[in-house]
């Protein structure tokens, strides 16, 4: 195994602990903080090692993958970097990565599907894959405008902002160390279907941490509309 794919593989290990760990403590505590700067650290790490092994294959939409990933995570640190209701410099600028993936991804997925193949650089994966990450990019990219426009986030659209990008940033990682490096474990274990559970566990904790502030403001209103109507009775 070459020194860039050991570093890519181990920086993805550290980063799944280190995401699992920001999502377990309780946010805004120093631990949270910690985890949360060494899932940051690692994963720019991974995408690093990741795109420049995918580039030299080629793997275009690997490449794709790492640098969506990459950006994801950057734009989730500094929108909680900066105070709320403000924009970092660094963010005016960012915008430009996300319009750059959705392009290529969008140009990338077209020419698969107008292959005879339906693939690209002998690599087995559809157009349907560079599609994936091109409408991801381009509600980034809305995202990204919208709170340029606005001048920043503040609450809960700001933690909002927050989780959904680096909770798609741990599902890439999750996906990519299990299903992508499926061949490291025992042969029992990828004939299993076992490998693909990690993904769907780390989605699931991203729809409970999006919804769960909808959940309990929706709670709060229907107690008070009960305690409201009590007192008209």
């Amino acid at each position: 195994m070459s020194f860039s794919l050991t570093v890519h593989i181990a920086a993805g290990a550290l980063a799944l602990v280190a995401g699992v760990a920001a999502l377990s403590y309780r946010k805004g505590k120093e631990s949270h903080r910690l985890a949360g700067r060494l899932f940051v650290y690692s994963m720019l790490v991974m995408c690093g090692f990741g795109a420049l092994i995918a580039y030299l294959t080629p793997n275009t939409i690997t490449v794709i993958a790492a640098c969506l990933t990459a950006y994801m995570v950057v734009s989730s640190w500094l929108t909680v970097r900066r105070p709320a209701g403000q924009i970092n410099s660094a963010e005016k600028f960012l915008v430009l990565v996300p319009l750059a993936i959705c392009f290529s991804a969008a140009s990338h997925g077209l020419e698969a599907a107008a292959s005879s193949s339906g693939t690209i650089e002998n690599i087995p994966i559809g157009a349907s894959a560079y599609y994936f990450f091109a409408v991801t990019a381009a509600l980034a990219l809305i995202g990204d405008v919208q709170m340029l426009w606005r001048g920043g986030r503040e609450g809960e659209a700001r933690i909002a902002r927050h989780l959904w990008r680096m909770c798609f940033a741990l599902w890439i990682a999750t996906t990519s160390f299990f299903e992508g490096q499926a061949r490291v474990f025992p042969e029992v274990v990828q004939e299993s279907g076992l490998l693909v559970i990690p993904g769907y566990f780390v989605l699931l904790a991203w729809g409970y941490f999006l919804l769960n502030p909808v959940v309990k403001r929706t709670w709060r209103k229907a107690q008070s509309d009960v305690i409201e109507l009590k007192r008209g009775g």
